[in-house]
Protein backbone atom coordinates (compact mmCIF):
# COMPACT_ATOMS: atom_id res chain seq x y z
CA UNK A 1 0.00 0.00 0.00
CA UNK A 2 2.95 2.09 0.64
CA UNK A 3 4.78 1.85 -2.89
CA UNK A 4 7.49 4.78 -1.74
CA UNK A 5 8.72 3.18 1.77
CA UNK A 6 8.51 -0.21 -0.22
CA UNK A 7 11.21 1.11 -2.51
CA UNK A 8 13.39 2.78 0.40
CA UNK A 9 13.17 -0.65 1.89
CA UNK A 10 14.83 -2.24 -1.22
CA UNK A 11 17.35 0.20 -1.15
CA UNK A 12 18.22 -0.39 2.52
CA UNK A 13 17.62 -3.91 2.61
CA UNK A 14 21.40 -5.28 3.48
CA UNK A 15 22.58 -8.04 1.50
CA UNK A 16 24.28 -11.67 2.19
CA UNK A 17 25.96 -14.38 0.28
CA UNK A 18 24.50 -17.77 1.74
CA UNK A 19 26.01 -20.74 -0.62
CA UNK A 20 26.26 -18.51 -3.91
CA UNK A 21 22.32 -17.21 -3.57
CA UNK A 22 21.80 -13.27 -2.48
CA UNK A 23 19.84 -13.00 0.23
CA UNK A 24 18.39 -9.59 1.21
CA UNK A 25 17.22 -9.01 4.73
CA UNK A 26 15.59 -5.61 6.62
CA UNK A 27 18.27 -3.25 7.85
CA UNK A 28 17.74 -2.64 11.50
CA UNK A 29 15.38 0.25 11.55
CA UNK A 30 13.06 -1.43 8.71
CA UNK A 31 13.28 -4.38 10.98
CA UNK A 32 11.82 -2.25 13.91
CA UNK A 33 8.94 -0.92 12.16
CA UNK A 34 8.15 -4.55 10.76
CA UNK A 35 8.14 -5.87 14.29
CA UNK A 36 5.43 -2.87 15.67
CA UNK A 37 3.22 -2.95 12.25
CA UNK A 38 3.37 -7.18 12.75
CA UNK A 39 2.18 -6.94 16.47
CA UNK A 40 -0.18 -3.96 16.09
CA UNK A 41 -1.87 -4.59 12.30
CA UNK A 42 -1.14 -7.97 11.04
CA UNK A 43 -0.46 -10.27 13.73
CA UNK A 44 -3.23 -12.67 14.80
CA UNK A 45 -3.29 -12.66 18.50
CA UNK A 46 -1.31 -12.10 21.69
CA UNK A 47 1.69 -14.29 21.03
CA UNK A 48 2.19 -11.58 18.16
CA UNK A 49 2.38 -8.87 20.43
CA UNK A 50 4.63 -10.69 22.54
CA UNK A 51 7.34 -11.30 20.02
CA UNK A 52 6.81 -7.55 19.31
CA UNK A 53 8.00 -7.02 22.46
CA UNK A 54 10.93 -9.10 22.56
CA UNK A 55 12.41 -8.18 18.96
CA UNK A 56 12.00 -5.01 19.89
CA UNK A 57 14.44 -5.49 22.93
CA UNK A 58 17.28 -6.28 20.81
CA UNK A 59 15.77 -3.94 18.48
CA UNK A 60 16.17 -0.50 19.81
CA UNK A 61 19.23 -0.76 21.31
CA UNK A 62 21.48 -1.03 18.06
CA UNK A 63 19.01 1.18 15.70
CA UNK A 64 19.89 4.70 14.32
CA UNK A 65 17.05 6.93 15.65
CA UNK A 66 17.02 9.63 13.18
CA UNK A 67 17.03 6.80 10.54
CA UNK A 68 13.84 4.90 12.09
CA UNK A 69 12.10 8.43 12.87
CA UNK A 70 11.93 9.28 9.37
CA UNK A 71 10.27 5.86 8.33
CA UNK A 72 8.21 5.86 10.80
CA UNK A 73 6.18 9.27 9.78
CA UNK A 74 5.79 7.33 6.48
CA UNK A 75 4.63 4.43 7.65
CA UNK A 76 1.39 2.86 7.82
CA UNK A 77 1.02 2.49 11.64
CA UNK A 78 2.02 6.41 12.40
CA UNK A 79 -0.72 7.43 9.05
CA UNK A 80 -3.11 5.59 11.63
CA UNK A 81 -2.00 6.60 15.05
CA UNK A 82 -1.85 10.71 15.06
CA UNK A 83 -0.71 9.82 19.15
CA UNK A 84 2.38 7.82 18.23
CA UNK A 85 4.43 8.72 21.07
CA UNK A 86 1.77 7.55 23.64
CA UNK A 87 2.54 3.98 21.97
CA UNK A 88 6.46 4.44 22.76
CA UNK A 89 5.68 5.80 26.07
CA UNK A 90 4.00 2.78 26.86
CA UNK A 91 6.61 0.56 25.91
CA UNK A 92 9.19 2.15 27.95
CA UNK A 93 6.92 2.31 31.13
CA UNK A 94 6.38 -1.58 30.45
CA UNK A 95 10.74 -2.81 29.68
CA UNK A 96 11.30 -0.58 32.66
CA UNK A 97 8.46 -2.49 34.96
CA UNK A 98 10.13 -5.59 34.31
CA UNK A 99 13.69 -4.40 34.71
CA UNK A 100 14.63 -4.26 30.92
CA UNK A 101 16.85 -0.97 30.81
CA UNK A 102 16.41 -0.40 26.90
CA UNK A 103 16.51 3.06 25.63
CA UNK A 104 13.08 3.76 23.42
CA UNK A 105 13.27 6.32 20.55
CA UNK A 106 11.77 9.80 21.89
CA UNK A 107 8.90 10.28 19.46
CA UNK A 108 7.82 14.30 19.50
CA UNK A 109 5.99 14.39 16.36
CA UNK A 110 2.77 16.65 16.30
CA UNK A 111 0.85 18.03 12.81
CA UNK A 112 3.26 20.50 11.94
CA UNK A 113 6.35 18.17 11.39
CA UNK A 114 3.61 15.75 10.07
CA UNK A 115 3.16 18.33 7.01
CA UNK A 116 5.91 20.99 7.31
CA UNK A 117 9.13 18.89 7.57
CA UNK A 118 8.60 16.79 4.61
CA UNK A 119 8.16 20.12 2.96
CA UNK A 120 11.23 21.46 4.22
CA UNK A 121 13.23 18.13 3.04
CA UNK A 122 11.71 18.68 -0.21
CA UNK A 123 12.81 22.22 -0.61
CA UNK A 124 16.30 21.46 0.50
CA UNK A 125 16.38 18.42 -2.00
CA UNK A 126 15.78 20.57 -4.62
CA UNK A 127 17.35 23.86 -4.07
CA UNK A 128 19.52 23.75 -7.23
CA UNK A 129 16.27 24.24 -9.12
CA UNK A 130 13.44 26.30 -6.67
CA UNK A 131 11.11 25.41 -9.67
CA UNK A 132 10.94 22.26 -8.94
CA UNK A 133 9.70 22.30 -5.39
CA UNK A 134 6.32 20.82 -4.81
CA UNK A 135 4.17 20.08 -1.61
CA UNK A 136 2.86 16.72 -1.90
CA UNK A 137 1.81 15.95 1.49
CA UNK A 138 0.42 19.81 2.24
CA UNK A 139 -1.54 19.70 -1.31
CA UNK A 140 -3.10 15.92 -0.34
CA UNK A 141 -4.48 17.54 2.97
CA UNK A 142 -5.81 20.90 1.42
CA UNK A 143 -7.29 18.93 -1.48
CA UNK A 144 -9.00 16.44 0.80
CA UNK A 145 -10.21 18.75 3.08
CA UNK A 146 -11.86 21.07 0.24
CA UNK A 147 -13.13 17.58 -1.29
CA UNK A 148 -15.10 16.97 1.58
CA UNK A 149 -16.37 20.38 3.12
CA UNK A 150 -17.18 21.44 -0.04
CA UNK A 151 -19.18 18.38 -0.71
CA UNK A 152 -23.41 18.07 -0.85
CA UNK A 153 -23.67 15.88 2.19
CA UNK A 154 -21.16 18.08 4.32
CA UNK A 155 -22.92 21.51 3.42
CA UNK A 156 -26.32 19.97 5.20
CA UNK A 157 -24.44 20.31 8.53
CA UNK A 158 -22.15 23.65 8.01
CA UNK A 159 -23.58 26.71 8.59
CA UNK A 160 -20.27 28.32 7.00
CA UNK A 161 -18.52 25.78 4.81
CA UNK A 162 -15.70 28.42 3.25
CA UNK A 163 -15.22 29.84 6.52
CA UNK A 164 -14.80 26.31 8.23
CA UNK A 165 -12.37 25.32 5.67
CA UNK A 166 -10.16 28.76 6.29
CA UNK A 167 -9.60 27.43 9.98
CA UNK A 168 -9.60 23.78 9.41
CA UNK A 169 -6.38 25.25 7.50
CA UNK A 170 -5.41 26.97 9.93
CA UNK A 171 -5.23 23.74 12.27
CA UNK A 172 -8.31 24.06 14.15
CA UNK A 173 -6.69 26.97 16.35
CA UNK A 174 -9.39 27.98 18.89
CA UNK A 175 -8.46 31.89 18.66
CA UNK A 176 -9.74 32.16 14.89
CA UNK A 177 -13.11 29.74 16.21
CA UNK A 178 -14.10 31.81 18.93
CA UNK A 179 -14.04 34.96 16.37
CA UNK A 180 -16.54 33.49 13.67
CA UNK A 181 -18.66 32.25 16.53
CA UNK A 182 -18.79 35.26 18.07
CA UNK A 183 -19.29 37.28 14.93
CA UNK A 184 -21.36 34.67 12.49
CA UNK A 185 -22.62 32.15 14.96
CA UNK A 186 -22.63 28.34 15.14
CA UNK A 187 -20.73 26.68 12.40
CA UNK A 188 -22.50 23.29 12.52
CA UNK A 189 -25.86 23.75 10.64
CA UNK A 190 -28.79 20.97 12.70
CA UNK A 191 -31.99 19.26 11.94
CA UNK A 192 -33.41 21.15 14.80
CA UNK A 193 -36.06 24.42 13.85
CA UNK A 194 -37.91 24.30 16.90
CA UNK A 195 -34.66 24.74 18.88
CA UNK A 196 -35.72 22.30 21.40
CA UNK A 197 -34.00 22.00 24.62
CA UNK A 198 -33.22 18.68 26.30
CA UNK A 199 -31.33 17.74 29.30
CA UNK A 200 -30.12 14.29 28.31
CA UNK A 201 -29.19 13.03 24.68
CA UNK A 202 -28.10 9.45 24.36
CA UNK A 203 -26.88 9.00 20.93
CA UNK A 204 -27.44 5.66 20.20
CA UNK A 205 -30.53 7.08 19.15
CA UNK A 206 -30.18 8.48 15.49
CA UNK A 207 -32.67 10.85 16.32
CA UNK A 208 -30.79 12.21 18.97
CA UNK A 209 -27.98 13.10 16.52
CA UNK A 210 -30.18 14.41 13.98
CA UNK A 211 -31.26 17.10 16.89
CA UNK A 212 -27.72 18.47 17.80
CA UNK A 213 -24.68 16.59 15.24
CA UNK A 214 -23.20 19.19 13.07
CA UNK A 215 -20.12 17.74 11.36
CA UNK A 216 -17.49 14.94 12.25
CA UNK A 217 -20.17 11.99 12.89
CA UNK A 218 -19.96 8.70 11.08
CA UNK A 219 -22.71 6.42 12.37
CA UNK A 220 -24.43 4.41 15.29
CA UNK A 221 -23.00 1.19 16.91
CA UNK A 222 -24.17 -0.92 19.36
CA UNK A 223 -23.46 -4.36 20.69
CA UNK A 224 -23.70 -6.46 23.97
CA UNK A 225 -21.96 -4.10 26.11
CA UNK A 226 -21.44 -0.90 23.87
CA UNK A 227 -23.59 1.46 22.45
CA UNK A 228 -22.80 4.99 20.67
CA UNK A 229 -22.16 7.16 17.66
CA UNK A 230 -18.69 7.03 15.87
CA UNK A 231 -16.63 10.39 15.00
CA UNK A 232 -14.62 9.77 11.97
CA UNK A 233 -12.85 13.48 11.63
CA UNK A 234 -10.25 15.03 14.12
CA UNK A 235 -13.41 17.86 14.51
CA UNK A 236 -16.71 16.47 15.80
CA UNK A 237 -19.31 19.32 15.94
CA UNK A 238 -22.16 19.43 18.17
CA UNK A 239 -24.83 21.90 18.87
CA UNK A 240 -27.53 22.31 21.50
CA UNK A 241 -30.03 25.00 21.77
CA UNK A 242 -30.40 25.97 25.77
CA UNK A 243 -33.03 27.36 27.99
CA UNK A 244 -31.31 30.47 28.71
CA UNK A 245 -27.79 32.33 28.72
CA UNK A 246 -26.88 30.91 31.98
CA UNK A 247 -23.86 29.04 33.44
CA UNK A 248 -24.41 25.02 32.63
CA UNK A 249 -22.60 21.70 33.95
CA UNK A 250 -21.95 19.69 30.72
CA UNK A 251 -21.83 15.91 31.24
CA UNK A 252 -19.60 14.45 28.45
CA UNK A 253 -20.22 10.11 28.83
CA UNK A 254 -17.66 8.27 26.12
CA UNK A 255 -18.35 4.34 26.10
CA UNK A 256 -15.78 1.90 27.80
CA UNK A 257 -14.91 -0.18 24.39
CA UNK A 258 -14.53 -3.74 24.85
CA UNK A 259 -12.98 -4.84 21.84
CA UNK A 260 -11.35 -1.75 20.31
CA UNK A 261 -8.34 0.69 21.56
CA UNK A 262 -8.76 2.96 23.84
CA UNK A 263 -9.84 6.51 22.68
CA UNK A 264 -7.37 9.32 25.17
CA UNK A 265 -6.72 12.75 25.17
CA UNK A 266 -10.16 13.81 23.28
CA UNK A 267 -10.11 18.07 23.91
CA UNK A 268 -13.14 19.46 24.78
CA UNK A 269 -14.31 22.64 23.39
CA UNK A 270 -17.33 25.25 23.71
CA UNK A 271 -17.36 27.86 21.39
CA UNK A 272 -14.05 27.66 21.25
CA UNK A 273 -13.21 27.73 24.70
CA UNK A 274 -11.12 24.87 26.23
CA UNK A 275 -13.00 23.15 28.83
CA UNK A 276 -10.84 20.03 29.09
CA UNK A 277 -10.17 16.59 27.87
CA UNK A 278 -11.71 13.23 28.19
CA UNK A 279 -10.63 9.75 27.72
CA UNK A 280 -13.59 6.75 27.50
CA UNK A 281 -11.04 4.91 30.08
CA UNK A 282 -13.50 6.75 32.52
CA UNK A 283 -16.72 6.78 30.87
CA UNK A 284 -17.84 10.01 31.83
CA UNK A 285 -16.57 13.71 32.63
CA UNK A 286 -18.24 17.22 33.95
CA UNK A 287 -17.95 20.21 32.69
CA UNK A 288 -18.86 23.80 33.18
CA UNK A 289 -19.55 26.05 30.64
CA UNK A 290 -19.60 29.87 31.25
CA UNK A 291 -22.00 32.24 30.66
CA UNK A 292 -19.40 34.46 29.35
CA UNK A 293 -18.46 31.91 26.75
CA UNK A 294 -22.35 31.97 25.62
CA UNK A 295 -23.32 35.06 22.93
CA UNK A 296 -26.87 33.87 22.95
CA UNK A 297 -29.31 30.57 24.08
CA UNK A 298 -27.18 28.11 22.57
CA UNK A 299 -23.55 25.91 22.78
CA UNK A 300 -21.26 24.68 20.26
CA UNK A 301 -19.22 21.38 21.40
CA UNK A 302 -16.13 20.53 19.89
CA UNK A 303 -14.48 17.09 20.55
CA UNK A 304 -10.91 17.63 18.75
CA UNK A 305 -8.56 14.42 18.71
CA UNK A 306 -5.66 13.15 16.49
CA UNK A 307 -5.90 9.61 17.09
CA UNK A 308 -7.43 7.57 14.61
CA UNK A 309 -8.26 3.88 14.76
CA UNK A 310 -9.93 2.53 11.58
CA UNK A 311 -10.87 6.28 10.46
CA UNK A 312 -12.72 6.47 13.43
CA UNK A 313 -12.09 8.94 16.46
CA UNK A 314 -14.58 9.52 19.41
CA UNK A 315 -16.87 7.00 20.27
CA UNK A 316 -19.91 9.19 21.83
CA UNK A 317 -22.88 7.47 24.01
CA UNK A 318 -23.90 10.17 26.26
CA UNK A 319 -24.30 13.86 27.03
CA UNK A 320 -26.50 15.74 29.82
CA UNK A 321 -26.84 19.31 30.11
CA UNK A 322 -27.98 20.83 33.77
CA UNK A 323 -28.34 24.87 34.02
CA UNK A 324 -26.29 26.23 37.26
CA UNK A 325 -28.10 28.90 39.17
Amino acid sequence: KNLKLYKEKMHMAEAFKIKNQIIYLDNVEFATLNAIEHGIYTGIDSSDQGQMLLDLANLFPVLNEKIFLNLLRKSLFYKNNKNTSSFFNELNNFYKKIGCNIKIPTIKFNIFKNILLPIKNNLRENNDDISTFSMPILKRYIISTKLTIFSQSEKNFLNYPKKYFFWRMLFNLSFFEKIIIKLYGPISKTNNPKKVYLDSYNFYDCSMMKLVGGPGWAYPFKSQNDNGFWGDRTDCRLLFFLEEKKNYKISIFLTKLQKDPNYFNIKVYANGFFLGKISNNFGGKDFIIQKNFLTNNWVEISLRTNLINNNLTVPLHKINLKKIN
